[in-house]
């Protein structure tokens, strides 16, 4: 839309497999870039999440986040270097 802004207001994935997180990171980051590419004013992108953390229906069971509970990064969380800009 012509004269709009866009927040990309959640992208994640919950899963036991850091690869599968970071597969479909790079794939939703890539279609991001390539609408922004479009022409889209994408202000921003928000992802779903930096940590594990507390989940209503599943507890600590389905990991989430970028860094695990102790903070320690994982791959997924190296992959967004490549997508972040200085």
């Amino acid at each position: 839309m012509p004269g709009k802004k866009f927040l990309v207001a959640e992208i994640g994935l919950g899963s036991e497999g850091d690869a599968q997180r970071a597969a479909y990171l790079s794939d939703a980051l890539g279609q991001v870039h390539q609408a922004i590419a479009g022409g889209m004013d994408i202000t921003g992108v928000h992802l779903w999440t930096g940590i594990d953390n507390y989940e209503w229906l599943d507890g600590h069971t389905v990991p989430f986040g970028l860094f695990d509970r102790d903070r320690a990064p994982k791959p997924s969380a190296h992959l967004l270097r490549s997508f972040v800009r200085p």
